[in-house]
């Protein structure tokens, strides 16, 4: 097996920490049969007992996943996906373009806790276009004189994948839970495939929030996270009277007057940074008020339609021209920086006060900020949240607007064509390759051919459908699974302003979207239940009392080194731990939104 093909140029496995005095470690690599095997014994050769943590060992596994740069390269960048389970852990890389054999590494023997990310700093220009590399920690436990810990490492490249697939060492096992995420009420099938075939163990959740199911599989002790959601309007509901209650701004007279902004959870206090894009009262806010909106409709409280009325105020005085469909990056009507984003956001939120109120005007809004998009910024050279054409296009025909309609239609399929222009290449404004990149571009396409009936759209969408789920697997823990992993979110839209790890994050549910739409276009029961997955999985950033957490949950610790003289700063160099929910309510609401327009949907 060549891990060149896989591996940052020139390096190899290795380990990393600050093992406690008198623990020594020894090393040993083999390869037979296109198969390396990696072995790591910490033995206690001291007189004292030894404790051996996260901080002491760690095994460095150097999968390139530079996706910008002058060290990008197309056919070796990878995303990789991990999995500490006590003694069922393992990682596999994908290349980015989702073809082709994946680097699949197993544990034999032992136990991996956690993993953390070590990153340089001077890789790339923005943290988004570098993940870092995955450290592998053994669990946590204490060694007597003379004791020893072993972890043993397989590593090959195959088709099969260890989320799914069994292998063919001795005691393997493959351990899922489907779903991870399900109503209250509902259950879970936790599966188990070894040498002696499959069980099944159903397992019902009565009780909402996680449940960490432990279970043994061929003598290893591994387990499951799952998490039981509250009904899907009651999230909504209380969220909708949380941003009421604690994220307007209430200040007669001032820009901000009626606005939904961040909340920090901690100091209980409105935060909002006017001059800081991601902090702002504009942008990705927006998605408060459409969740609210959407309450409002389905909940018909009249203080949230008050709420929204002060909102809509705002809006329209600070963030938007009803005229030419313009679309401000900040109040004050400021657009410094007109960002192509922050137009389909704000056509959803006008769609949604239509739904609300019948109010044609407001479709209006959203025909000339749909038609500023595509004809004066070149809306269709990037993909972008809120594929909503389909939708603005037949409540335009209802109301009998037929040229608008047909007009949205027209955007629609532009859309489509330059997609199919570009090959099955993202273009994005901000950063260089995501995985809501392909969901976007399938969304668009499985839409074109619903409307059109062209066989082209579709069989596009579905040459696409590897690149996306290069970006997902199937951990058994709600939080991760058929999510994309992110890892600057947390620094952009986070109280905590680092890098690292989080999922869920709200951009993933467009993978969740884009698996309802290909539902739609051929019908498959698979994409049904993995757009059910995907955003299920979403929904465990807003909690019982209608609070929420921006960027999703922050899995790692990451630590920075600085290889040259400059380095990003944006990556500041040190050691950043993780394993929290961020105190800040800032971005997460389009999940909620996506959820419900989808989850409702699917139940017409």
């Amino acid at each position: 097996m060549n891990l060149a093909d896989w591996f940052t140029p020139g390096e190899d496995i290795r380990v990393t920490g600050r093992l406690p005095e008198g623990v020594t470690c020894s090393e040993d690599r083999q390869i037979v049969d296109g198969r390396a095997t990696y072995t790591f014994v910490l033995a206690n050769t001291g007189t004292q007992v030894a404790c051996v943590d996260e901080q002491a060992f760690g095994v460095v596994v150097p999968i390139d996943g530079v996706l910008a740069g002058t060290r990008h390269n197309t056919a070796r960048a990878a995303i990789w996906h991990v999995w500490c389970g006590g003694e069922t852990a393992w990682l596999y890389a994908c290349h980015t373009h989702g073809v082709g054999p994946v680097l699949n590494m197993n544990l034999l023997k032992g136990s991996v806790g956690s993993y953390s990310l070590l990153c340089d700093a001077t890789t790339a220009a923005t943290g988004a276009h570098s993940r870092g590399v995955p450290v592998l920690h053994a669990s946590r436990r204490t060694l007597a004189p003379g004791e020893c810990i072993e972890l043993v490492f397989r590593l090959e490249a195959a088709q099969k994948r260890p989320d799914r697939d069994l292998f063919d060492f001795p005691g393997a096992v493959v351990v899922n839970a489907q779903p991870c995420s399900v109503w209250m009420g509902e259950s879970v099938d936790v599966q188990v495939q070894s040498a002696i075939g499959v069980t099944n163990h159903v397992v019902t959740l009565d009780a909402p929030g996680e449940q960490v199911i432990p279970v043994e599989a061929a003598g290893r002790q591994t387990f499951v996270r799952v998490n039981a959601l509250r009904p899907l309007r009651e999230i909504l509901e209380m969220r909708a009277r949380y941003i009421v209650e604690k994220q307007q701004c209430s200040k007669a007279g001032d820009q901000l007057d009626g606005a939904y902004i961040i909340y920090d959870r901690a100091t209980e206090k409105q935060v909002c940074a006017s001059g800081e894009n991601d902090h702002n009262a504009a942008r990705e806010r927006l998605g408060m008020g459409c969740v609210v909106a959407q309450a409002a409709r389905l909940t018909d409280n009249a203080v949230l339609h008050t709420s929204l009325e002060r909102h809509r105020a705002f809006v329209l005085r600070e963030i938007f021209d009803t005229e030419t469909g313009e679309v401000f990056n900040g109040v004050g009507r400021s657009n410094a920086h007109e960002r192509r984003y922050n137009y389909p956001w704000m056509a959803a939120y006008w769609i949604e006060w239509h739904k609300l109120t019948g109010g044609t005007v407001y479709l209006d809004y959203a025909v000339r900020i749909v038609d500023r998009y595509y004809d004066v910024l070149n809306g269709a050279a990037q993909e972008s949240h809120g594929t909503f054409l389909p939708e603005l296009a037949n409540l335009l025909e209802k109301i009998g607007k037929t040229e608008d309609a047909n007009r949205m239609r027209g955007h629609l399929v532009g859309q489509a064509e330059n997609i199919l222009s570009r090959a099955g290449r993202s273009v994005s404004g901000e950063v260089a390759l995501t995985g809501a990149m392909p969901a976007m571009r399938i969304t668009f396409l499985a839409q074109a051919y619903l409307q059109t009936g062209e066989r082209k759209y579709l069989d596009a969408a579905l040459s696409d459908v590897p690149q996306m789920q290069a970006y997902l697997a199937r951990q058994p823990d709600y939080r991760s699974s058929m999510q994309n992993p992110r890892w600057w979110d947390g620094f952009w839209f986070g109280k905590s302003r680092l890098y690292g790890d989080t999922m869920p994050q709200w951009c993933g549910a467009a993978v969740g979207e884009a698996f309802y739409w290909l539902a739609r276009a051929d019908g498959r029961e698979e994409d049904r239940l993995n757009a059910r997955e995907n955003l299920m999985g979403q929904l465990c950033a807003f909690f019982v009392d209608g609070s929420a957490s921006c960027a999703g949950y922050a899995f790692v610790t990451a630590t920075f080194t600085r290889e040259s003289g400059a380095y990003n700063a944006f990556m500041r160099p040190g050691t950043y731990s993780g394993n929290y929910w961020d105190d800040w309510a800032n971005d997460q609401d389009w999940s909620l939104y996506y959820a419900v327009k989808y989850l409702e949907l699917e139940d017409e």
